[in-house]
């Protein structure tokens, strides 16, 4: 029913891990937004100068509207059977927001942009070779990111601190102007319990 769509989205944020680490906008369908180019820095001066004019440069991509949706059809014998058909409702609800909200987490990282109706993801951003065919001419000016945000570390046959020495130092490519100084890591439990064993450390005294 309509009633829930309302439910489901506000709730979105507790279904989804990564909604609240990018932007959000609502557009009625097709629409520009005007991105803000590199800032620069400001200017002193005496107290009493002139003030200098800096150099802000807007760009607009072009965004259209899609949606990440589903349906589960529920057999009549299930409902009759159904002690409480509101617990079942809930259920259901519970169980497609997770199921929304997990795609929207596949679509920030992993997305492959308005050629499958999706938003473009970082990794997929980043591992981007060649200029696509449908950039965005107003966009910001398009920049190889493969080779130097995309780097490989071969933990196996390191100590932990020499594994974490390599490991910052290669997060120290996620540097950007555009940052607010707020980062996260995505990554699996399996890769999540790896790097934690790289901080295991005994010393002579146990």
């Amino acid at each position: 029913p309509v009633v829930f769509l309302e439910l489901i989205s506000e709730n979105m944020y507790r279904y989804s891990k990564l909604l609240n680490r990018v932007r959000v906008r609502s557009v009625p369908g097709q629409a520009r937004q005007t991105i803000a180019g590199t800032v620069p820095e400001a200017i002193w001066t005496e107290m009493c100068g002139a003030i200098n004019e800096l150099s802000f440069v807007f760009n607009q991509v072009t965004l259209d509207g899609y949606k990440v949706a589903g349906y589960v059809p529920v057999c009549n014998s299930l409902l009759e059977d159904t002690v409480s058909n509101l617990d079942l409702a809930s259920w259901i609800e519970e169980m497609i927001s997770e199921s929304i909200g997990l795609a929207e987490d596949k679509a920030i990282l992993y997305g492959k942009g308005a050629s499958s109706n999706m938003p473009l993801g970082i990794v997929t951003r980043l591992a981007q070779e060649d200029q696509p065919s449908g950039y965005p001419a107003n966009a910001p000016t398009w920049v190889d990111l493969h080779e130097s945000n995309i780097l490989s570390i071969n933990g196996d046959s390191m100590t932990g601190a020499q594994f974490w020495s390599a490991l910052t130092l290669a997060a120290g490519n996620t540097f950007t102007r555009y940052s607010r100084g707020n980062q996260f890591w995505a990554m699996n439990s399996r890769t999540y319990a790896k790097l934690k064993s790289k901080l295991i450390t005994f010393t002579a005294s146990g």
